[in-house]
């Protein structure tokens, strides 16, 4: 026999139970039971409608854009040529929500400075490039991506301006408008050239709102400069104090940097004779040239510069370098930096580097980077300090260190003071003041110096005391020779016994 199932009660709606609880006609409850159904239903078909537009959306992607964007160029300089192209569009498959435009050479790029140079174009590296670039691009507000140490990054530049000549679109006028796609959204990059300025790569975003198809168009301003040559340069001893504080000793190794960009040239001057020209110029006093066979000319991330080496003249003191083979009719090389990078012994007590260049027939501003040394003068006295004592001698150390530096005499001064110049391979330990009681030594680096008694005067006792100076910048690099001041004075020895007598005698 089959078990007989019991009959399952089925709770009814509230609103039903309390309808049946009402006390009203059986015709007025039908009434109102019948509307009821009637929005049930309607509600029902909203929301199968709106789950066959979600599973449209998502089949489908995001709505197409009607019209494309308008990027503007502001500021333009009369005789420019603006280019453009799109480097990161829409990838809603990805993680990032990006991805970029198909050119092996605009991935490479950005996958060399985000991972590391000449990495595979592998799924995973440029998925870490792609969130590297837009990661420097704060906000994606628009803004222009500047070189150097800003507060853009300078990964970003250094990828912007290896693919600065890929700019291919010509920009009429000083705007253009994106493509209606959805490939339009995302960031484009705009190379400005001109003959007389230099200009970083921009970037742009241009915003898209899937739902409605909407792209968003900006204005940006080029950050256009005159086309300079910059210089500087840093102790490279290791010494403990700032190497960046344009003081050094003689004797050091400085390092020196030219930075220049390749400028754009006018492509129907390849067609005529002379072809352009693109020299530097390097001029140095005060310091000898060292290990040039070891100097480096590069240009933008790393390249060699083909043909590039460096000529010194015929004075030694001057050196040339031609960059002309970075020059051609398609301005490929255009806006890229030239680095040249290079090494001099600090000879005198002050230095002075200058690089200068020209373009045919363009000179281009020159750069300029000086270093200076220090100098202490010491005054020696007697016990009436108006009394100057010549012929004192010293050995000068400095900070913690015991050995005593070494100088070389020079020529004195027409006050009578004698001048030591710093010389650690052939100077001597000991210095003496001058007819006037005093001595100069010079062509030292920033630190404290002591001054240490060797020899006294004639009817004068040794001071045991240390004199000391200090050499320092005022502010943070210098920009002449620092100096200081420090003196001693000494005792006159004890007065010998005059009563007479066999002790005198003896004595």
């Amino acid at each position: 026999m089959y078990q007989q199932i019991p009959h399952c009660r089925r709770e009814r709606p509230k609103f039903v139970r309390m309808l049946k609880t009402t006390k009203l006609g059986i015709k007025e409850k039908e009434r109102i039971m019948r509307k009821l159904r009637k929005v049930m239903a309607l509600l029902l078909t909203i929301a199968m409608v709106m789950g066959m537009s979600l599973t449209s959306f998502a089949a489908n992607g995001p709505i197409a854009p009607t019209a494309g964007a308008v990027i503007t160029i502001d500021d333009l300089p009369t005789g420019s040529t603006a280019q453009y192209i799109q480097i990161v569009k829409p990838n809603n498959k990805s993680t990032s929500g990006w991805q970029f435009v198909e050119n092996n050479t605009i991935k490479q790029a950005f996958v060399d400075v985000y991972v590391s140079d000449g990495a595979k174009l592998s799924a995973e590296n440029l998925e870490t490039a792609i969130k590297g670039l837009m990661g420097d691009y704060e906000g994606k507000d628009n803004s222009n991506v500047t070189s150097g140490n800003s507060s853009s990054s300078s990964k970003l530049s250094s990828a912007l301006l290896d693919i600065s000549n890929l700019a291919n679109q010509t920009i009429t006028g000083n705007s253009f408008t994106t493509a209606d796609s959805v490939d339009a959204a995302g960031l484009y990059m705009i190379s400005v050239f001109n003959a007389k300025y230099t200009s970083i790569p921009m970037l742009v975003y241009v915003d898209y709102d899937p739902t409605t198809g909407v792209l968003t168009g900006t204005n940006v301003t080029p950050k256009m400069s005159d086309n300079t040559i910059s210089k500087s340069g840093k102790d490279v001893n290791g010494a403990t104090d700032n190497d960046e504080n344009s003081v050094v000793a003689i004797g050091d190794t400085v390092e020196y940097e030219i930075r220049v960009r390749v400028p754009y040239v006018d492509p129907d001057k390849f067609g005529v004779e002379p072809k352009p020209e693109f020299i530097i110029t390097d001029t140095i006093d005060g310091a000898d040239y060292t290990n040039l066979e070891n100097a480096t000319i590069t240009m933008g991330v790393g390249e060699q510069v083909p043909g590039a080496e460096i000529k010194v003249g015929a004075n030694s003191h001057t050196f040339t370098v031609n960059l002309s083979s970075v020059l051609n009719p398609s301005n490929s090389n255009a806006n890229k930096e030239i680095v040249i990078t290079y090494q001099a012994i600090v000879t005198k007590v002050t230095v002075n580097n200058k690089a200068e260049g020209h373009v045919s027939d363009t000179k281009l501003t020159t750069g300029e980077k000086n270093f200076y040394t220090g100098e202490i003068t010491l005054i020696k006295t007697g016990e009436n300090k108006n009394e100057f004592l010549s012929g004192a001698g010293f050995k000068v150390t400095k900070g913690t260190e015991t050995t005593a530096l070494k100088f070389t005499e020079g020529t004195p001064l027409p006050d009578g003071t004698k001048v030591y110049t710093y010389d650690s391979k052939n100077g001597a330990e000991e210095v003496f003041t001058g007819t006037n009681g005093k001595l100069k030594v010079e062509g030292l680096d920033v630190g404290t110096y002591y001054f240490t008694e060797t020899t006294a005067p004639d009817g004068y006792s040794l001071n045991d005391e240390k004199a000391e100076a200090e050499l320092t910048t005022s502010g943070e690099t210098a920009t002449e020779i620092i100096k200081d001041t420090t003196e001693m004075n000494d005792t006159t020895l004890a007065s010998l016994p005059s009563t007479g007598g066999i002790g005198t005698t003896i004595f």
